[in-house]
């Protein structure tokens, strides 16, 4: 049994009352958990969801807050990345959020969702980020695996 894809970049899982809307396009986030007609999460129909910051949870990734007028030394070599908040000088919350993830699998229960990132201005290594969404009727369960693709150990 696969999820129910609500849009072509959508998916749905449902277990008992529970329901979960995941946009792998609109990177990797969360759109909504409700159970039953009550959003448990700031939730937003899947269609109706236009930005990953809008989401429920979206993912940080490969790093969270802020990096400071977007560079960042690491190693004995200083790095730059690109701005990404408006018109913020800092770039924020990685890059995970504004890329769509590719779906790897999905059931009735879970989606598997899988960003590979090659070196670029927005992050300057190289790396794989996995999350594994489940929904019970009891909870939802969320993992995320990042794996260092980069020559450089971080």
């Amino acid at each position: 049994m696969t999820a129910h894809a609500s849009t072509a970049h959508s998916f749905e899982l449902h277990a008992g009352a529970l329901r979960l809307a995941l946009r792998p396009d609109l990177g990797g986030s969360i759109a909504g958990l409700w159970h039953r007609e009550t959003p448990i999460l700031r939730s937003a129909e899947p269609v109706a969801l236009a930005a990953s910051r809008a989401a429920a949870c979206y993912p940080l990734v490969p790093y969270s807050n802020r990096i400071g007028y977007a560079r960042f030394r690491w190693k004995g070599h200083d790095h730059m990345t690109r701005p990404n908040f408006g018109d913020s000088p800092h770039s924020v919350h990685g890059l995970g959020w504004q890329r769509p993830w590719e779906t790897v699998s999905s059931s009735a229960v879970e989606l598997v969702m899988r960003l590979r990132h090659a070196a670029d201005a927005d992050w300057p290594f190289a790396f794989e980020a996995t999350q594994y969404v489940t929904l019970t009727p009891q909870a939802m369960h969320v993992e995320m695996i990042v794996t260092n693709l980069a020559d450089v150990a971080q």
